[in-house]
């Protein structure tokens, strides 16, 4: 192994994340420190989760809105409840026998 291969690595990561922390002084000058301000490519065009048509909009309403029902695990068929109390289904009457409600 190269010494000075292991002995630059700690030193070149460090030297990196010191890029994404700021100084006190620029800390200390933020006039909100405690405020997160979220920045993303786009405009947000609707808050109706029926018209997302673009990317900006669909990542805002994914962090905003829930569903009633989701995808158990990797499955695509399997549903499980979130906001609901129960998957409907004809077993147990919240799904009428014709299939209709």
């Amino acid at each position: 192994m190269n010494l000075r291969k292991s002995v630059f690595r700690p030193v070149e990561f460090l030297i990196f994340c010191s890029l994404f922390i700021p100084p006190p002084s620029l800390r200390a000058a933020l006039k909100n420190p405690d405020t997160l301000v979220y920045a993303h490519l786009g405009e947000i065009t609707t808050l109706d989760p029926v018209y997302p048509y673009d990317a900006a909009t669909q990542g805002m309403l994914l962090n905003v809105y829930d569903t009633l029902l989701r995808f158990s695990r990797s499955s695509l068929t399997d549903l499980e409840p979130a906001l609901s109390e129960k998957v409907p289904s004809p077993r147990n009457g919240l799904i009428s026998k014709d299939g209709l409600t």
